[in-house]
């Protein structure tokens, strides 16, 4: 689920970036988008421009990346069962017992201080602090693929009903995922409770199995 990538960081930084922060909010975004959401890089706030933030940022050495938020999880606490769209790039910004929870395998992943994580987000995770102090992470969105489909259909899905986040991200998030990582989706936008995206026309039947029955789900060939 979580994998070591090569970009290290010194560890003096990561202390530096921790002692300068002063909020106590769940996520704190540093970056700003620069056009689509999900499509386009990211540009760092004016307010974060020539911090040890910014350069904490760039540790990360890839050409783009989407959003990047600090964010809190504090003790006695855990995340529900989700998945994501977009995989994520994760740097702990303090020691703890605080882990990524593999939800599929039932297992514990632990991040080491000083390295950049990839994780692959289309497994049902979680995130537990078994610790007697707030988790801290440095969480990066990875941009999606645009991918070109000849014979595409667009879909428009509304997301309503009793637990309808949930919902979405424990069996549509999943499927999504991997159809960005297999060039069969593009187009992807969220508008409050509708979300629409175009994939190939022959996915339609598979997508209509996975859509809880509560959601509203259309398409249109394009």
């Amino acid at each position: 689920m979580i994998t070591r990538t090569k970009h290290i960081v010194d560890l003096a930084l990561i202390e530096e970036a921790a002692q300068s922060f002063k909020t106590n909010d769940f996520k704190t975004t540093l970056n700003e988008p620069s056009g689509s959401f999900f499509y386009d890089g990211w540009r760092i706030k004016e307010e974060y421009k020539n911090t040890i933030w910014e350069k904490l940022l760039t540790t990360l050495a890839v050409s783009n990346h989407g959003e990047a938020r600090v964010i809190k999880l504090d003790i006695e606490r855990c995340y529900t069962a989700h998945a994501d769209i977009d995989d994520r790039w994760h740097l702990s910004l303090d020691r703890g017992k605080h882990f990524l929870v593999d939800l599929d395998t039932l297992e514990l992943h632990s991040t080491k201080l000083g390295y950049w994580y990839n994780m692959d987000t289309s497994i049902l995770h979680s995130a537990v602090n078994f610790g007697d102090n707030p988790r801290y992470q440095l969480v990066v969105r990875q941009l999606l693929n645009n991918a070109k489909i000849l014979d595409s259909s667009k879909v428009q899905i509304i997301v309503k009903g009793e637990h309808s986040r949930y919902k979405f991200d424990s069996t549509l998030s999943p499927w999504l995922n991997r159809a960005n990582k297999n060039s069969r989706l593009n187009s992807f936008t969220v508008n409050d409770n509708v979300v629409e995206f175009n994939i190939p026309t022959d996915d339609i039947e598979i997508l209509q199995q996975v859509v809880p029955k509560e959601f509203e789900f259309t398409h249109v060939r394009n």
